[in-house]
């Protein structure tokens, strides 16, 4: 049987599926599953003691936050 004529870009398509896997149908950042109460109370205190903050160098951390009394 001849072989036949693959482009250069499906080729490359090829080799990176056995590398990578199949391409994903679904919303990669969707969650599995729904959080737990626990998980969602962890999530609040995260997201009011801290807040996110941006270096001039682009690098990224946490910042606790003083709530006065």
């Amino acid at each position: 049987m001849a072989r036949r004529k693959t482009r250069w870009g499906m080729a490359l398509t090829e080799k990176l599926t056995l590398v990578l896997g199949p391409a994903q149908v679904g919303n990669p950042v969707a969650p599995l599953r729904p959080a737990t109460v626990d998980e969602a109370g962890r999530d609040s205190a995260l997201r009011t003691e801290f807040r996110r903050v941006v270096a001039p160098d682009g690098s990224v951390h946490l910042e606790q936050v003083h709530i006065e009394p």
